[in-house]
């Protein structure tokens, strides 16, 4: 069983940057970036931010890698299950947005990959005895569900938006606001149980993102802004009470 899962975690580890990179691979024609390009919000990342992936790819091939020499370990057991379904969510997620649009499906598949990363992340920190690896491995996890809770309101704006939902591409309209102020305490709460800067950094790095897509909008690019140092804020609270 040790080595089924390994081998798992090792395929999905692949399988993600093989669907994010080039779907035709597994015969989707598109990419998420074209099918999300027509219902773009204001709640999306500027592309560039998007470059950050290649970081996140790297870390995943580090999680498997661990997993491989930890295998019969009952905390990497744990681990390694929680990855293999953050790293298919990632394969679906890939796959599934192009060939059926950016549907509240989508959504949810985002989500599970959010709450598996992270959840994996908060069992390895749980070891008793960690060693480097154990904290790099912790540390990629936690840039991954980083990454995907910088991603939730735009992926929930952007499926409203493909809905038919109004008003979602005027930054400062109300259902903007009311996914920002239902998004914010959620996230904010996850920054405070992580207490790590590594969390914490891809949000702000997509925090920015917004408010460059939206410099045209100086109270909504602001307001993006602002909300990064709240994150700041209460990750550095968290920290030192930690201590």
């Amino acid at each position: 069983m040790h080595w089924i899962r390994s081998a798992l975690l090792m395929i999905a580890a692949f399988a993600q940057v093989a669907a994010g990179i080039a779907p035709q691979l597994f015969g989707v024609e598109g990419s998420v970036a074209e099918a999300v390009e027509p219902w773009l919000t204001p709640l999306v990342p500027a592309g560039w931010a998007f470059s950050i992936w290649g970081l996140l790819y790297l870390g995943c091939f580090g999680v498997a890698i661990w997993h491989a020499f930890r295998i019969a370990d009952p905390v990497a057991s744990r681990v390694g299950w929680f990855a293999i379904l953050a790293f298919s969510g990632n394969t679906a997620f890939a796959l599934y947005q192009p060939s059926a649009g950016p549907d509240l499906v989508s959504f949810v598949i985002l989500e599970i990959v959010l709450v598996s990363s992270f959840l994996a992340a908060m069992t390895n920190r749980a070891d008793p005895a960690p060693q480097a690896s154990d904290r790099f491995v912790t540390g990629a996890l936690l840039a991954l569900a980083g990454w995907v809770t910088v991603a939730t309101p735009a992926g929930l704006s952007t499926a409203l938006n493909y809905a038919g939902v109004s008003s979602l591409t005027e930054p400062g309209s109300l259902p903007l606001l009311l996914i920002l102020f239902g998004w914010a305490p959620v996230a904010l709460a996850l920054a405070w149980v992580a207490r790590a800067w590594i969390y914490i950094l891809p949000i702000l790095w997509g925090i920015v993102g917004v408010a460059m897509r939206s410099i045209d909008a100086t109270q909504f690019a602001i307001g993006s802004l602002a909300l990064g140092t709240a994150f700041i804020g209460v990750t550095a609270m968290a920290k030192a009470r930690a201590t």
